[in-house]
């Protein structure tokens, strides 16, 4: 019902359509795009997407194969990257899903959804969401889906900025997800672009006179070659390129995470002396780089934490522990930055704890000196 009464009885927008169905006649353009005079609305840029190589998550444990299967093995290819100029665009929510006013249509390419199709979404049915706020001058767009968390900001929002780099200067604002605004904007002020950022909430709307964006550069489960080398490029940052043999084996601390606490974490550490605990949350991305480029081995409970592998020299052991059944994030990271991955399945119960005592140093040893 709802839907059916935005699309009637609304001015809001209630379907999505492609950026080239939507305005086919506009492709590379390159001038007029600041100064609104014209305004714009077509493709600025294009480059074609490489293929790729995913090899099954080696796993071991009790709790079963539960991370793909035994056949998973298969070229995937990046998404082509494309940047797009809108006027007059329209934003909605804090996933960074912009809309064509005049036409009351979604940019497809904006408004991908994690389990249902978009005409079932809330976007199109929220006809109390409220009135659009005027931004004048050109925005960009620094959004994406789930980009409100760690990892979906720094893996597939992030790159968003080596194809971005030529229109940050002349922006007037950068639309960011919320969530996370203090550690965001940490990782923003690498590229100058702080001062810039205008943070999105759920109910966030506004009118644009002239956006810049993006499609979703990096698939879901899927972070690239591409994606890896242009956050290895972040300006400020050293990054380690070789392998040091007598680096650390560092232990990414969850002990202070509500979300998801594992009661005996402590008592794991415990066992592992020469694993160095970690909190990334605590780091700036100065730190991260460091200490990650400092690794030879990271270890620890699946979490956003293990997005920090791409400081890590090509080469590391990454060890990942599962208590639940979850999704091949990491693995497939690790694949594209050339590290050597391991998943290790166990139940949640203290039951768990000397099988890990008992796995863990074996699989290490061969990385810690003083094993």
């Amino acid at each position: 019902m709802r839907r059916i009464y935005q699309r009637w009885f609304t001015p809001l927008p209630f379907r999505s359509k492609g950026f080239d169905a939507l305005f086919p006649a506009g492709s590379d353009y390159s001038r007029g795009v600041y100064n609104q005079r014209p305004r714009f609305s077509g493709v600025l840029h294009r480059e074609a997407g490489a293929p790729f190589f995913i090899r099954a998550t080696h796993y071991i444990g009790s709790a079963g194969p539960y991370l793909g299967t035994a056949d998973e093995a298969y070229y995937s290819r990046e998404p082509d990257r494309v940047v797009y100029a809108l006027s007059d665009a329209g934003v909605f929510g804090n996933h960074g899903r912009i809309y064509d006013p005049t036409t009351r249509t979604f940019i497809a390419e904006t408004c991908e959804d994690w389990d249902d199709p978009f005409d079932r979404s809330r976007a199109v049915a929220t006809p109390g969401m409220p009135a659009p706020e005027r931004l004048p001058g050109t925005s960009i767009m620094l959004s994406t889906l789930g980009g409100q968390t760690f990892y979906h900001f720094f893996v597939e929002t992030l790159p968003k900025l080596s194809l971005l780099r030529p229109y940050l200067d002349s922006c007037d604002r950068i639309l960011v997800s919320r969530y996370g605004e203090q550690w965001k904007r940490r990782w923003l002020a690498l590229w100058g672009l702080e001062h810039k950022a205008v943070f999105l909430h759920e109910l966030s709307h506004y009118i644009c006179d002239q956006l810049i964006f993006t499609n979703r550069v990096v698939r879901h489960f899927e972070a690239g070659p591409w994606a890896v080398q242009t956050l290895r490029q972040i300006p400020g940052l050293r990054i380690e390129s070789s392998l040091n043999p007598h680096g650390k084996v560092l232990w990414l601390d969850r002990t202070r995470d509500h979300m998801r606490p594992v009661a005996w974490e402590k008592e794991l550490q415990a066992a592992l002396p020469w694993a160095e605990p970690v909190c990334a949350a605590d780091l700036t991305p100065n730190q991260t780089a460091e200490i990650f480029g400092s690794a030879r081995a990271i270890v620890g409970f699946h979490g956003a934490a293990f997005s920090n592998m791409i400081f890590c020299p090509p080469g590391v052991r990454v060890v990942e522990i599962f208590t639940e059944p979850n999704y091949p994030w990491y693995a497939r990271l690790a694949q594209s930055c050339g590290h050597d991955h391991m998943a290790i399945l166990v139940h949640e119960e203290r039951s768990a704890l000397p099988e890990l005592i008992g796995i863990l140093p074996e699989i290490l040893r061969r990385w810690s000196p003083s094993s």
